[in-house]
């Protein structure tokens, strides 16, 4: 279970929990407060799919990298890169490249 349905979950428990309205001012705020977690999972899950890799994506990873690794072989670079580095120079690219 990721976090954020960890949150939703407990959210959920305690919109259920709630002991039962006494006055329509209580009633309101319950119908508020189940309409706020309703419309986060609605947008947790939005921005679960938005957010979600395409194959176009890796296929701009995958060029970005190998573009990295052939403009170093043309400058005849002898510095050797840890992955840390080629993955931070990878995804700067990508970033850039999805802009």
């Amino acid at each position: 279970m990721s976090k954020a349905e960890e949150i939703h979950y407990k959210a959920v428990m305690a919109a259920d929990n709630q002991e039962p309205p006494k006055d329509y001012v209580i009633s309101a705020h319950a119908d508020h407060f189940n309409g706020f977690v309703e419309g986060y999972v609605e947008g947790y899950h939005q921005a679960e799919k938005d957010l979600e890799l395409t194959w176009k994506d890796v296929e701009i990873i995958i060029n970005a990298f190998l573009d990295f690794c052939i403009e170093n072989k043309e400058r005849g670079k002898t510095k050797r890169y840890n992955d840390k580095e080629y993955c931070q120079e990878v995804l700067k690219r990508f970033k850039d490249l999805k802009k």
